[in-house]
C-alpha cells in the first residue's frame, strides 16, 4: 500500500493492496503538526545539523533519518548514544531547539491543501483537534501566522504529555479531551512514527508523506494520499 493512492466508493474504501474497507463516519479529525500541516522536517533537520557541527560532529545521512519528526529532547540523546559521542545532551538540546526556532520562523510553510482542507473541514462543521510533539509556543505562532484562530478545538502539545510520539499518549489526550472514542477519530500523519502513535491509540490514520518520509513505512496506514486535498474524498 505504501506509495500508492486510495480508490474509494460511495460505501466503502478500496486500498491500493485491493482490500475492501467498510467507511466508518468520521466524527474528528486529529492532525499531527509539523511535517503535516507546516512543512517544517527540513528545518528540524538543519538545526540538528547546525548544532551537532558547532560541538565538532557532522550528522551522517543515518542521523538525519533519527531526527525525522522527532523533538530535541528525543533525538539528540538518541544520536549521542548511537554513535558513542561524548557530547553535553542538554547544551545541543538547547542549541537546537534555539536554531530551530530562528529557522522554522524565517521558513515555515503550509503543506499543498492545507489550507484547503481546514476551510473545507471548518465549513462542514467536522470537530478538528491537533496532537503533536512540538512546543505549543510553535502551534500558537503557526495559528496566528496563518489566521487559523477557531479552528482547532483542542491542541495537545509536548507540554501536556509524558511521552512523545511513538508512544500514544497525545492522542489518547486528545480523544479525551474531545469526548470521542478512537473509532470516530481520524489521524492524519506524515511519518512513520506519528502512524505508530496514532495506531497505538486505535485510530485510523490517513498519512501525507513528505519529501523526507517517503520512504518510510507506512503499511499501516488505513490511506495514503499524495497531498492533503484528497483528504477531502474520505468526508
Amino acid at each position: 500500500m505504501a506509495g500508492g493512492r486510495t480508490i474509494f466508493g460511495p460505501r466503502s474504501i478500496i486500498s491500493a493492496s485491493g482490500f475492501q474497507k467498510t467507511v466508518i463516519p468520521i466524527k474528528v479529525i486529529i492532525f499531527d503538526f509539523d511535517g503535516t500541516l507546516v512543512d517544517s522536517e527540513d528545518a528540524n533537520i538543519e538545526s540538528g545539523s547546525e548544532a551537532f557541527n558547532k560541538f565538532g560532529y557532522t550528522l551522517s545521512a543515518e542521523d538525519k533519518a533519527v531526527i525525522l519528526a522527532k523533538h530535541p529532547l528525543d533525538f539528540v540523546p538518541e544520536i549521542i548514544a548511537k554513535n558513542k559521542l561524548e557530547l553535553p545532551a542538554e547544551e545541543l538540546i538547547r542549541e537546537s531547539t534555539a536554531r530551530y526556532e530562528d529557522i522554522y520562523t524565517r521558513t515555515r510553510t503550509l503543506r499543498p491543501g492545507a489550507k484547503e482542507l481546514l476551510e473545507f473541514l471548518k465549513a462542514k462543521g467536522t470537530v478538528v483537534a491537533i496532537a503533536t510533539s512540538s512546543d505549543r509556543l510553535q502551534v500558537d505562532q503557526f495559528i496566528k501566522t496563518f489566521g487559523f484562530e477557531n479552528i482547532f478545538s483542542s491542541i495537545v502539545s509536548q507540554e501536556d504529555v509524558r511521552q512523545r510520539k511513538p508512544d500514544p499518549e497525545a492522542y489518547l489526550l486528545s480523544l479525551k479531551r474531545l469526548g470521542v472514542r478512537p473509532e470516530d477519530a481520524l489521524a492524519i500523519e506524515d511519518s512513520e512514527i506519528g502512524l505508530a502513535a496514532a495506531k497505538g491509540a486505535g485510530l485510523k490514520c490517513t498519512v501525507i508523506p513528505s519529501s523526507q518520509t517517503k520512504g518510510q513505512d507506512f503499511s499501516r496506514a488505513d490511506y495514503i494520499f499524495g497531498s492533503l486535498t484528497e483528504v477531502k474524498q474520505l468526508l
